[in-house]
C-alpha cells in the first residue's frame, strides 16, 4: 500500500508526509486499520507497507519544520534535515513565482494571524516566523506587555509552544487586543521597508521556485523542491522517524515493507542494516531500486528482493510487437529528425537536467571537491567542472555503493565506462577527464578513505553533505505529541 501516514492536505500520493507519528486522516483512523488487520489475518493475507525515509514534506503543515522555522538552531529538529545551514543561514523557500523584490513591491507577502501562528502567507504557502518576530510586530504601546514577554523568551528555558498557546488564547479572548494586531499586521503588510524587516529576522529566504535551477542549500526529491530529504544516515532521526512504524510492526499490522526510493539515502546499505536491527532478521522487506538490465542487486543487502521494475519491463515486452520498431522509427524520425541516436540523445537530456534543471546541486557538488583539495587550484575552471558534468551524464547505473578503499573491480568498471561515454561525446579534453578520474581511482597522501566516501557517495549521487560533525544526541528521541500518539496507541 502507497504510505498512509499523515500527508500534505489533499495528498494524492502520500509520499509528501508531513508526520510519521499519525494515520492519514483523510485515509482512516488506526481503529480502522487494526479491524483491516484482523480481517487479513482470518483470510491469510499480509499487509505490505510502503514507507518514505528518503523525504517529507516542505510545507508548513509539517511538524519538524515548522518547528525550525520558529526556532532555528534551538530547534530540536535543526539538524534532521539534509540542510546546508552554511550556506547563508537561512534555509531557501522556493516557492515563489517571482523574485522576493517583485513580490515584496506588489504585496503579495503578507503577516497573517490564525489560529495556531502568526505566519508569512503567499498564496497557499504559509510559513511560520521565527519567535523573534512576535516582540517585533507587537512593538507598539497597545501590545506592549505581550511584546515584553516575546522579547523575555529565552529558547531552551523556555516552552514556546506553551508562551505562543498563551498568547493566541488571549488574543482569541479579548477583542481588543485582537483588532491592535490585526492593525498593525496591515500596517507591516502595507510597507515593503517593514516586511523586509520582518524577513530578516526568519530562519528562512523566501526565493523564485526557479533559482533552485542553479543555486539550493537543501536537498530535495529529485527537482521537486516541494519535497526536502532527511539526513537518515543518523541514529537520532533514524530512531525518531520509524518509532510509529515500528510499533505498527510489532502490533502486528504490518507485515512487510517497501522502500521507497532506496537510493537517495546517503548509505542504503547503513540504513537496511539499522532497519533490520529494529524490526528483526526474519521480516519481509523489499526496496523501490532501479537497475540495469546487466546491473545486479548487493547480494549482501539484507532484503528479500527489489518492488519488481525490471519484471514489470518484461511483463510489458509480452505486449509490444518487435516488428513494429522500424515503422515507429520512421514515423518518430518525420516529426523530430535532429535527433540522432537513443543513447546520444539519453546522454544529451541527462546533461540539460544536471545543467539546467539541477545546476544548484551541480555546484555544490563541484565546491565540495574544491573544499577537499581533491583538485589542484589551476583546476578550478570551466573546463574541468565540465568534464565532472559529462561523466555524471554518462554514467551507466543509477549510482554505486562504495564501502571500502580502493573501489571494487566492477565499481572502477563503471567508473571507467563513464570516463570512455564521455570521452566519445567531447565535452571536455582528456586532461580534464584524467583529473576526475583520479579522483575516484588512485591516492593521494591527503586522499583518506573518508574524503573518499563523502565525493564519491555525493558524486553518484548528485548531493552535498555537510562536513562539520554534529552532536545529535542533544536531541530528543521523539516529541512530546508523538509520544501521546505511542501512548494511545499501545
Amino acid at each position: 500500500m502507497a504510505p498512509f501516514f499523515k500527508s500534505r492536505k489533499g495528498s494524492t500520493h502520500g509520499y509528501d508526509i508531513t508526520n510519521p507519528f499519525r494515520l492519514n486522516p483523510e485515509i482512516g483512523k488506526l481503529e480502522t486499520f487494526r479491524k483491516i488487520s484482523e480481517w487479513l489475518e482470518k483470510n491469510y493475507m499480509t499487509w505490505l507497507q510502503d514507507i518514505v525515509p528518503n523525504h517529507m514534506a516542505y510545507d508548513c503543515e509539517n511538524d519538524w519544520l515548522r518547528d525550525i522555522f520558529e526556532l532555528g538552531p534551538h530547534s530540536k529538529y535543526y539538524r534532521f534535515f539534509d540542510i546546508d545551514w552554511n550556506k547563508g543561514q537561512k534555509l531557501m523557500a522556493p516557492f515563489l513565482g517571482a523574485t522576493a523584490e517583485e513580490i515584496l513591491k506588489e504585496n503579495k507577502l503578507n503577516l497573517k494571524l490564525d489560529e495556531s501562528w502568526i505566519s508569512l502567507d503567499y498564496f497557499d504557502h504559509s510559513y511560520p516566523v521565527s519567535a523573534h518576530t512576535y516582540s517585533e510586530i507587537l512593538a507598539t504601546p497597545e501590545l506592549k506587555d505581550w511584546e515584553k514577554k516575546f522579547r523575555d523568551f529565552e529558547a531552551g528555558k523556555q516552552d514556546w509552544q506553551d508562551l505562543k498557546s498563551l498568547f493566541l488564547i488571549d488574543i482569541q479572548a479579548d477583542h481588543e487586543l485582537r483588532s491592535s494586531v490585526d492593525k498593525t499586521l496591515k500596517k507591516i503588510n502595507a510597507s515593503e521597508e517593514k516586511m523586509k524587516k520582518i524577513l530578516d529576522f526568519q530562519f528562512f529566504r523566501p526565493t523564485h521556485w526557479k533559482k533552485t535551477e542553479n543555486e539550493i542549500n537543501y536537498r530535495r526529491f529529485f527537482t521537486i523542491n516541494g519535497l526536502i530529504c532527511l539526513k537518515m544516515e543518523d541514529k537520532e532521526v533514524f530512531d525518531n522517524y520509524h518509532s510509529f512504524i515500528h510499533q505498527l510492526i510489532e502490533a502486528g499490522f504490518i507485515n512487510g515493507l517497501r522502500i521507497d526510493h532506496i537510493d537517495g539515502l546517503f548509505d542504503p546499505l547503513q540504513y537496511l542494516e539499522n532497519l533490520r536491527s529494529l524490526i528483526g532478521l526474519d521480516f519481509y522487506i523489499i526496496i523501490e531500486k532501479i537497475l540495469e538490465w546487466d546491473e545486479k542487486l548487493p547480494r549482501h543487502w539484507p532484503v528479500q528482493g527489489t518492488s519488481g521494475y525490471a519484471f514489470l519491463a518484461e511483463v510489458n515486452q509480452l505486449f509490444t510487437n518487435g516488428r513494429n520498431e522500424e515503422l515507429f522509427s520512421e514515423q518518430y524520425q518525420k516529426i523530430n529528425p535532429r535527433n540522432g541516436e537513443y543513447e546520444t540523445l539519453v546522454y544529451q537530456q541527462k546533461l540539460f537536467i544536471l545543467k539546467e534543471r539541477m545546476g544548484g546541486e551541480f555546484s555544490n557538488l563541484w565546491e565540495l571537491a574544491l573544499e577537499l583539495k581533491l583538485l589542484p587550484d589551476n583546476a578550478a575552471n570551466t573546463n574541468s567542472k565540465n568534464a565532472l558534468g559529462a561523466m555524471l551524464a554518462a554514467f551507466p547505473v543509477y549510482r554505486i555503493y562504495p564501502e571500502d578503499f580502493p573501489l571494487k573491480k566492477k565499481q572502477k568498471k563503471i567508473i571507467e565506462q563513464a570516463y570512455e561515454r564521455a570521452f566519445q561525446h567531447g565535452e571536455s579534453t582528456e586532461k580534464e577527464f584524467e583529473k576526475i578520474l583520479s579522483i575516484l581511482l588512485k591516492t593521494s597522501p591527503n586522499f583518506t578513505y573518508s574524503i573518499f566516501q563523502k565525493y564519491v557517495k555525493a558524486f553518484c549521487n548528485n548531493k552535498i553533505k555537510e562536513l562539520l560533525p554534529f552532536d545529535l544526541s542533544k536531541l530528543e528521541e521523539i516529541s512530546d505529541e508523538s509520544l501521546g500518539i505511542q501512548k494511545e496507541f499501545l
